[in-house]
């Protein structure tokens, strides 16, 4: 017997082997990849039970200890029952949360596929046939897919050319303002001069 082997080391192992091996792999995690599901069970509502053998009254000690024995077992199975309880409903949630994560990673992983394509039709390289109907709607789908690129790039490029024009009239508008203003400061000095000698001469 090895010894160092665990139950924790001998899970890893059998996770290996089996459909869960993704869990202890070092590989990124697909969408693909689906975790075990454990199926929930059905849980009988809190009651109480065994009402008449504990409300008799003991007419011996040991009809009064199998009393509080049984009193004990009730006990503890309303608490593991509570316990199941909770732990399904964890499950249950974890689950539905796991579900809207693989969501969110297949979109993604659609996302980088389709970014990886580019221009390509056939992104892995395999041959097709050309008459084929999924080649002929892929083809479809990838002209398409095209003509909106091109659409887009090309009312990028018109955005840009009408900021540039935009641009340079703004510019051309900022220049004449700024050839008006040097003209009134020329005006005022020509006439802050003429005061000067007018004032001088009086």
């Amino acid at each position: 017997m090895d010894p160092f082997e665990t139950p924790v080391r001998n899970a890893i192992t059998n996770l290996r082997s089996s459909s869960a091996a993704f869990l202890v792999s070092s590989s990124p995690i697909q969408s693909s990849s689906e975790p075990p599901r454990l199926p929930p069970i059905e849980i009988s509502p809190e009651k109480a039970r065994n009402i008449f053998l504990l409300s008799v009254e003991p007419t011996t000690v040991l009809e009064g200890e199998l009393q509080a024995a049984l009193r004990r077992e009730q006990d503890r199975n309303q608490v593991q029952k509570r316990q199941l309880v909770a732990m399904q409903s964890a499950l249950v949630l974890n689950g539905a949360y796991i579900d809207l994560v693989r969501g969110q990673l297949e979109a993604q992983e659609k996302k980088t596929r389709e970014k990886k394509k580019g221009g390509r039709l056939v992104g892995d390289g395999l041959p097709r046939l050309l008459t084929t109907r999924e080649f002929v709607k892929r083809v479809a789908e990838f002209e398409q897919q095209a003509a909106e690129k091109a659409e887009g790039l090309k009312e990028r490029k018109a955005n840009r050319e009408e900021k540039s024009e935009a641009t340079k009239a703004w510019k051309a508008l900022d220049d004449e303002r700024k050839e008006r203003n040097k003209e009134i400061k020329r005006e005022w000095a020509i006439r802050v001069t003429e005061w000067e000698v007018e004032r001088d001469l009086a």
